[in-house]
């Protein structure tokens, strides 16, 4: 898994709905709902950001251990490489 996490910018649309993102292939037709935790991190990876960023963004927000926090980032990472919405 790549250090490296940016979030795919063409051909995708994101909105906020009750603290959760709803984002849009525009591609393929698909949605995807991200929760609370995962909409919080991806304006960071919009940005760009790196996989340790993201496990401290948790860790200091959420009061979770790094243990949690990287295995939260890691699934989230991969659901949103599998779906194509990250840059490679």
């Amino acid at each position: 898994m790549t250090d490296r996490i940016v979030a795919r910018s063409v051909d995708l649309e994101w909105r906020e709905v009750e603290g959760e993102l709803v984002l849009l292939d525009l591609r393929t037709q698909c949605y995807m709902s991200l929760n609370r935790t995962g909409a919080a991190l991806w304006p960071l990876m919009v940005d760009g950001t790196d996989r340790s960023h993201l496990i401290e963004a948790l860790v200091s927000r959420h009061g979770v251990t790094s243990e949690v926090a990287t295995r939260d980032v890691d699934t989230l990472v991969v659901q949103l490489a599998d779906a194509d919405l990250l840059q490679t």
